[in-house]
């Protein structure tokens, strides 16, 4: 480690004395070597190991943030598929059965709330011919037929949806929802082709209150010594920028199987503590396959992480993941991660303790309630080998996200989870006692389309997919040894912009 470095130095300080030893005796030499290795111990443990940790946790948090522009695309992807992005259902006054279309079945307002029920519950099928009736009377209702569309969009009738589109720009209809079939039609251009492009970038801001990950009570244990007031916390402002190109070819044969590459590369820049700088790239290539029983995704990974302009850390793995077919309310899914980690020792030379295969299994399942409401529930266990016992630990988990979705494409996601790591051996130069930590995240994100938020005016083709998100996070990390025990808020703001070729 490098901190014998220091210490070995202090020993060339203390040499001179060294004759002295045998006056105080044998017995408290030992104690005289603690007293001179102590402080240059706690100098050099203190230079290190917290910013290591902030490392990790700055990692952590960039994932967290290329996460949430991911989601958010997903999440826009969904709305649009749902008919709620840019497109306004209104709020439905009262649920309208069947039974109140057989009592006034030529009633088109009925019928037309009666479609929009449907809709929200995810009956499509049944909104589809509740919309037909309405068009047989009404063929003049702009509004229903754009509804009609959209239905038949999400239905996967894409040549019917066309069709309807196609009357819709020719029609005497306003604007907004002539840039909406637009949009559509684009959509199901792009469908039609066997390979697509998405292009995603996104820049934000964020404030961590304990960047430098410093532990809650000032103090850190170093050989089974508390050193108070030894570490401070430090908070900082960063800026994110983001960049992420897709691109997914279609084999061409009868089930959907594809092949897909994406690039990202997203960097975190800190307002005071440039040593936390991040760039981290990640490169996945891999194929869907769709059978009778699920969706197969495998791929392999490659990630690199440079701290402070510097190699930090990289990774090469793999990922497996089933998933129920969709059209159901259960999605189960099972998804194995494996990650080869290989740590530089450009920060610290003990770094390469680190080194080895981080492995982890999810099991969960998704939950649709309605088109505007989703549940994910998933638990986790797995495993991080390292060469060094006091690296190497077992973990467990739970986590949970609930998504809900507005009008206008507006979104809310709330997630939480909690991971307990038990370690295989303790750190004799921190204590005797095997670290056990426990971490809990509490996360918020709300997203909207930009051009909801301004004037209808104003011309909103460039601002299509522009989407601004706000998100709060809380990170606690309750630990059995007060070195690791930290809590981080995190707010966050994001706008981010897709386009798909």
């Amino acid at each position: 480690m490098s901190f014998l470095f220091l210490q070995y130095n202090m020993i060339m300080i203390i040499q001179p004395n060294i004759q002295n030893y045998k006056k105080w005796g044998l017995k408290k030499a030992p104690l005289f070597f603690l007293f001179a290795l102590l402080p240059s111990a706690l100098i050099t443990y203190i230079a290190w190991a917290t910013p290591a940790n902030a490392a990790e946790q700055l990692a952590q948090a960039s994932s967290a943030a290329e996460s949430t522009i991911e989601t958010g695309r997903e999440e826009m992807d969904r709305i649009r598929a749902a008919i709620l992005e840019n497109f306004d259902l209104g709020t439905l006054e009262r649920e309208v059965t069947f039974e109140d279309v057989l009592a006034d079945p030529d009633n088109i307002e009925i019928n037309i709330l009666y479609a929009r029920t449907q809709i929200l519950k995810g009956r499509l099928d049944r909104a589809q011919a509740a919309i037909e009736r309405i068009l047989l009377q009404r063929p003049d209702l702009h509004y229903v037929r754009m509804l009609y569309g959209v239905v038949l969009y999400r239905l996967g009738n894409f040549v019917e949806a066309q069709g309807v589109f196609n009357k819709i720009l020719s029609s005497d209809i306003s604007v907004e929802n002539k840039l909406q079939a637009k949009k559509y039609m684009d959509d199901i251009e792009a469908k039609n082709k066997r390979t697509k492009f998405i292009f995603s970038t996104a820049m934000g801001i964020h404030y961590d209150s304990n960047k430098n990950a410093a532990p809650e009570s000032g103090s850190v244990l170093l050989l089974d010594t508390i050193i108070p007031n030894s570490v401070t916390k430090k908070d900082d402002t960063g800026t994110l920028l983001s960049a992420t190109l897709e691109a997914r070819h279609d084999l061409g044969l009868q089930r959907a199987h594809e092949l897909y590459g994406k690039i990202n590369i997203t960097t975190d820049q800190q307002a005071a503590q440039d040593d936390l700088d991040l760039i981290v790239g990640r490169i996945d290539v891999g194929g869907l396959i769709i059978s009778d029983i699920g969706e197969f995704d495998v791929s392999v990974n490659h990630n690199r992480i440079n701290m402070s302009q510097n190699f930090y850390l990289m990774e090469n793995g793999i990922k497996l993941r089933w998933d129920a077919l969709g059209g159901k309310k259960y999605r189960p899914y099972v998804e194995q991660k494996a990650q080869n980690q290989i740590y530089a020792t450009t920060h610290n030379s003990s770094a390469s303790e680190k080194n080895g295969w981080n492995m982890e299994t999810r099991v969960g399942t998704k939950i649709t309630f309605s088109p505007i409401s989703l549940l994910d529930i998933y638990a986790m266990a797995g495993r991080k080998n390292a060469k060094e016992g006091y690296n190497t630990f077992n973990k467990k988990g739970a986590g949970v996200a609930y998504t809900r979705l507005f009008d206008r494409g507006r979104f809310l996601i709330f997630q939480g989870s909690r991971q307990i790591n038990q370690y295989s051996d303790n750190d004799a130069f921190v204590s005797s006692i095997t670290r056990r930590d426990t971490k809990t995240s509490l996360r918020m994100t709300g997203g909207m389309a930009l051009a909801s938020i301004l004037p209808q005016d104003m011309p909103l083709q460039q601002l299509n997919d522009v989407q601004i998100t706000g998100t709060v996070e809380r990170s606690i990390s309750g630990s059995n040894i007060i070195n690791f025990d930290t809590i981080n808020d995190r707010v966050q703001i994001m706008l981010s912009k897709t386009i798909r070729f």
